[in-house]
């Protein structure tokens, strides 16, 4: 929608196609912005990992290096027992 780069709300609510709705759209349509904003940034990340010429990181390095580790390193995990990725 706009870039990369993060809108804040009182600039966003102030942009002409959203301030003719209501606030509570308004605070809607902002909220869908931050999550696309969020998912682009997360899926840039991803992809960056995915292709950092040789950084002396194996592919499986870097799937170990997204959970949260111990300083033993086992995974410190969720009551249910999954990993905790770090995001």
């Amino acid at each position: 929608m706009y870039n990369d780069i993060e809108i804040p709300w009182q600039t966003f609510r102030m942009l002409p196609e959203m301030r003719k709705l209501s606030l509570n759209e308004q605070q809607l349509q902002y909220h869908y912005y931050i999550q696309s904003l969020e998912r682009t940034i997360h899926n840039s990340q991803i992809q960056t990992w995915d292709t950092v010429p040789d950084a002396g990181l194996s592919p499986l390095d870097i799937l170990r290096a997204s959970f949260l580790l111990q300083e033993n390193g086992d995974y410190i995990l969720q009551e249910d027992g999954s990993r905790i990725r770090l995001a």
